[in-house]
This record gives structure tokens, sequence and C-alpha cells, in this order.
């Protein structure tokens, strides 16, 4: 069965914009013979919990495998992980903890994702014991972003393995305007504020598209 890894790494501050463009130039060819990934992205964040972070260039990585045994046999010790570690480590601000997630029904694949351009990401990780309430609260979101621009992807998923608990949920546009534009609609703020108020999370405000001159 699939399942999706979100990674949030740090870059040095004197090295993050260099960093985040040589991750996302070579991070495809590391990918491409490893058996089991089914896709793999490299994001900017521009916002964290509303805040202006564009020039910290931090990364975030969005991968799919086709079942956690896959990750596994990559992460930690295989030399593909090895060759990725060399590719970020000498940019690298500290250590970065892959989270592993099983998708929800219904959800989109992460490359569908991306491929839109933009996207709000939220990570809650004591959402234990919340599991209907978040996926109805979700669902609202998902209409009233949709009700404002039909062209919006989703998904959704909890946390498995070390990961229990903890639970994610993506939206994505066509570009950051977009999303911007349409996450000030009235509808879409107040459910946003409304899955705020269910569970403390973090919100992320991504690019996947080229920031520093590369592509994604």
């Amino acid at each position: 069965m699939p399942i999706s890894e979100l990674v949030l790494g740090t870059l040095r501050p004197e090295v993050a914009q260099e960093g985040l463009s040589h991750i996302r130039k070579n991070q495809p060819g590391i990918f491409s013979t490893v058996e089991g990934s089914l896709s793999n992205s490299v994001g900017h964040v521009i916002k964290h919990n509303g805040k202006d972070t564009f020039s910290e260039y931090t990364p975030i990585l969005a991968l799919e495998w086709n079942r956690v045994e896959s990750f596994h046999n990559f992460y930690p010790a295989s030399a593909a992980f090895q060759s990725f570690i060399g590719v970020f480590g000498p940019y690298a601000g500290g250590k970065a903890q892959p989270q592993l997630f099983q998708p929800s029904s219904g959800s989109s694949f992460f490359s569908d994702l991306v491929a839109q351009g933009a996207a709000l990401i939220f990570i809650a990780s004591a959402a234990a014991g919340k599991k209907e309430d978040i996926s109805a609260t979700w669902n609202t979101l998902l209409q009233a972003a949709k009700k404002d621009d039909a062209l919006v992807g989703q998904w959704q998923g909890w946390g498995i393995e070390g990961d229990e608990g903890t639970w994610a949920g993506i939206l994505s546009w066509r570009n950051v305007d977009t999303l911007e534009r349409s996450s000030t609609d009235k509808s879409v703020a107040e459910a946003v504020q409304k899955l705020k108020a269910l569970v403390e999370l973090d919100e992320y405000l991504v690019s996947f598209t080229s920031t520093t001159g590369t592509a994604a």
C-alpha cells in the first residue's frame, strides 16, 4: 500500500539559497533509481504560521513510496540515501526527521499536488482522538476551497510507525498568487480557523515551482 513522506529540512543561513537550489537540482537523479520510489519533490517554505520565511529558503520534501518496506530499504543505510546525504549534508543546519503517513481515501497523489505549483500544508502532531472531528472540519475546508477554485487539489493522511497521532493535510493551487487569493476568501479563512481551534498545528505555505532559479 502506498505511503507518503514529509521531511522538513533546515539549511545553514549563509548557504541556504544555494543549498535549496542544489537539492532541487540533484534530488530527482538520486531517487530515479531507488526501488519503490513513486515521486519526490522539494518545496520552498515561503510562510510558516503566517510569518514570511522566504529568505530562510527552508526546504520541505514530499515523497511517495509504493510500500513502507521500500522506505526502510532506502532509509537510513542504503547507498542511495548516503548519496542524498552527500547532496544535503554540506548545507544542513540540523538533522531532518522524516514523517510517514497513510493517505486517507480520496487523497490525491503528491505528484499531482506539487504539479499545481503551490500548497498549504497543515501538520498537527497531537491529533490522536480527534480523527472524526478533524476529517469533518477538513472536508468543510476542502468544500470552501473548491467552491472558490474548482481546481484545488487535496491530500490528508495519518501518521504511521513513530508518527501515530500525527495528522497532515495539504491543499494545492496553480501558483502562490492564486493560493493567497483563495486562502483569504471568507469561507476558506473561517474553515482554517475552525481547524486551528480544533487542534494545534503548523501551517506552511509552500512553493513547489522554482523560486531560486532552478526547476523543482
